[in-house]
């Protein structure tokens, strides 16, 4: 029997894959071992797992911040890959210092500079040098040679032999980073699934190509080929891990958590001033007649950054908006070491009972196009980020099919809000052949399950 070893990085692949059972058609196919870092041991996902079928290792912090490092010269060399790259460089430069009306230039300045040379250790200022034609091959080699491989894992590998190892993957590992070191020491073939709908796009380039790529949908192979340089062979589109129960209930009657008839505001990653529009909103729903027996339901972003805003949603200073009950703890404990714990199973419902979304762009935006919603997107600017949902829709290469799109409506500032409610709540009729093409393009859906697609392709690969 063929062996695979499955590398699982973090709380969030282990939640979005090990939780939904993705790897247990391989089980009964394969040997299959698990490799486990920067996981909390005690995690319920890890206790299916057999003891001889799993092994915990380590990686240095030290090889993180170089993988970082490398991640942003390919970046750099390859800025007009993607218009998100540019992007990303001049959020992680600090150009978010200067977006602030509140903050005269010399406060902006030394934000700036802090950010810069504090916290990033000048690395993004020199960048362009560094990553520069004269200077890449020599930093690429330097910083390369230091990432070291676990010890642990690589004894692991060298002494079981396994025919393929498969890595969930936010894009930028350091087991990814190394692949061309452990290819010198095993003869496994490398298969990576991509976790996530933006991160082939937003983050850098790969260096060392894993021999195969799993990709969300059509518009992900096309940047793995277009962005990443992959082969058209190699790159198989796969769907996504924790979708593939919407499409199978998404016509169903799903019992609501709530008694009233709600919109769903999804907040974002990045920062942007929620509180702002969620107050201007409650206005609207509490004095407009076509409105004021809507309540709105705020699901803030289980990983939203820090905000330079007033950042504190307080119910009793709202009539028509609440928290949504199942991110309370995490939301006013200002963590997510509890995320893996929050249930995908509640998202259906949350969705598809909402009488429409209002979205300041997240993935959650895609979900709600799975369930057939109207979707109001926030193209709004404010007066205290550089990441605002005007920008990304701006510049985020994953978003363009949903900014070409006839089937959301954008609102460009809170000014047009009344207008843009109105227009959807009066549409009636769904083009629901529309919504599954745009939906198709960006994540594959069919009449098999995912861990199913990933069992035939992972026969013919091996």
């Amino acid at each position: 029997m063929k062996k695979i070893l499955v590398l699982l990085t973090s709380n969030i692949i282990v939640r979005n894959y090990l939780n939904n059972d993705n790897f247990s058609l391989l089980e009964k196919q394969f040997e299959v071992f698990y490799g486990i870092t920067n996981v909390d041991k005690k995690s319920d996902s890890l206790q299916k797992i057999k003891k001889n079928k799993k092994f915990f290792y380590k990686n240095t912090q030290n090889s993180q911040n170089l993988t970082e490092k490398l991640t942003s010269l390919f970046l750099w060399k390859n800025l007009e890959k993607s218009s998100t790259f540019k992007y990303r460089y001049l959020r992680k430069l600090g150009a978010h210092a200067f977006f602030s009306k509140r903050q005269n230039i010399i406060i902006k300045l030394l934000r700036f500079l802090k950010f810069s040379i504090y916290t990033n250790k000048c690395w993004y200022l020199f960048l362009p040098l560094l990553a520069s034609k004269i200077f890449f091959k020599f930093f690429f080699n330097y910083f390369h040679n230091k990432i070291s491989i676990s010890a642990d894992l690589l004894e692991f590998l060298k002494t079981e032999n396994f025919d393929m190892i498969i890595i969930p993957s936010h894009f930028f590992e350091i087991e990814i980073a190394s692949i061309d070191k452990l290819r010198n020491n095993i003869k496994s073939k490398f298969l990576v699934l991509i976790n996530n709908w933006d991160n082939l796009s937003s983050k850098g380039t790969y260096w060392h190509h894993p021999d195969y790529l799993c990709v969300w949908g059509q518009q992900a192979k096309e940047h793995a080929i277009k962005i990443q340089g992959f082969k058209e062979n190699s790159v198989k589109i796969l769907g996504s891990p924790i979708y593939d129960k919407y499409f199978s209930i998404r016509n169903k009657d799903i019992k609501s958590f709530f008694n009233f008839t709600y919109v769903l505001f999804t907040g974002c990653n990045l920062p942007f001033d929620e509180i702002n529009i969620l107050k201007y909103l409650d206005h609207l729903f509490c004095n407009e007649p076509i409105l004021n027996s809507i309540k709105i339901v705020y699901r803030p972003h289980p990983f939203r950054e820090k905000r330079d805003c007033y950042d504190i949603f307080n119910e009793e200073q709202f009539t028509n908006v609440i928290l949504d009950p199942q991110i309370k703890d995490i939301y006013y404990k200002k963590n997510n070491k509890n995320i893996e714990n929050l249930s995908l199973d509640y998202y259906p419902s949350l969705i598809k009972n909402s009488l429409f979304i209002i979205a300041p762009l997240s993935t959650m935006l895609l979900e709600s196009l799975i369930f057939y919603k109207k979707v109001l997107i926030l193209s709004h600017n404010d007066n205290f980020h550089f990441t605002t949902p005007h920008r990304n829709l701006k510049y985020f290469e994953n978003l363009k099919p949903i900014k070409n799109s006839n089937l959301v409506y954008f609102s460009h500032n809170k000014f047009d809000l009344k207008n843009k409610l109105s227009q959807i709540i009066n549409k009636k009729q769904i083009n629901y052949k529309e919504y599954d093409d745009l939906v198709h393009y960006i994540l594959h859906f069919d009449n098999l399950d995912y861990k199913m697609r990933l069992l035939k392709y992972v026969e013919k690969i091996i």
